[in-house]
């Protein structure tokens, strides 16, 4: 043991929880020092998530039927200032019956769980939090739980900006763009519909319904310069059909 307020010390744990998960914590510290200043490391894996049910019926308003949680968490503070980063992943993760609950929250979770598990049944989240410990306004978990909250919104008013964020791309994601008056896709267009396929491939969960649009005053006057359009290469090829420079048909 040392009084010296420059002196660091580590710290070491490994730990195995109900037999199936493992746990480690690797932390610097320098606890004689005046200021906060020090680094922690947790990494958790294969947490079974059932024993979150209490909570999940209480929040959500449903049970946890089964999934496996996994942490990597890196959290470092100088001088009361906190950078961290929570890298979560849920294996298999699966809502299960609802519970009657007042403090339940209004969100679609199911949707959101749905946006974010890929083909192997997993999700992927990573959380960055940074702020004042000093700060008294700041709290960790609030931070954490309003990323949170903010995600599940995101997924309802925004759910193709999720998707983009995860496949590449943005809300552009949710239209195809025709010219005036044309059916043909745009290579640009067609760059998007690979874009949200690829993220559709991803979410087998997911079911897309595609609804048309058109818009009177752009593509009305569009069609009717293509109808004219038509009207007079079929009138030029019934002047010049069957000479040897007459094109295969009126379209040409």
């Amino acid at each position: 043991v040392t009084l010296d307020p420059s002196a660091r010390v580590t710290v070491d744990v490994k730990a195995k929880i109900e037999r199936t998960s493992t746990l480690a914590v690797h932390a610097i510290a320098s606890p004689m020092a005046e200021t906060i200043d020090g680094k922690v490391k947790i990494a958790l894996a294969g947490l079974d998530t059932a024993v979150f049910s209490p909570y999940s019926g209480r929040h959500i308003g449903q049970k946890i039927a089964r999934g496996k949680l996994n942490l990597d968490l890196d959290y470092a503070v100088k001088r009361s200032e906190l950078t961290a980063d929570n890298k979560v992943r849920l294996d298999g993760f699966t809502l299960g019956s609802r519970v009657e609950s007042p403090d339940a929250v209004d969100l679609p979770v199911g949707l959101a769980i749905a946006l974010l598990k890929d083909t192997r049944g997993r999700i992927k989240l990573d959380v960055p939090v940074s702020g004042q410990l000093d700060d008294p306004g700041f709290k960790l978990s609030g931070v954490i739980l309003d990323t949170l909250k903010n995600l599940i919104l995101k997924a309802a008013t925004a759910p193709f900006a999720l998707i983009g964020g995860l496949v590449g791309g943005g809300d552009e994601l949710g239209y195809v763009a025709f010219a005036p008056g044309r059916a043909e896709i745009a290579d640009s267009e067609r760059a998007k519909l690979a874009q949200l396929a690829r993220g559709l491939a991803e979410r087998p969960a997911l079911r897309v319904e595609v609804p048309g649009a058109a818009s009177p005053a752009l593509d009305g006057p569009a069609l009717r310069e293509l109808a004219l359009e038509s009207l007079l290469k079929s009138m030029r090829f019934e002047e010049i059909r069957g000479k040897s420079s007459a094109p295969a048909d009126a379209s040409g």
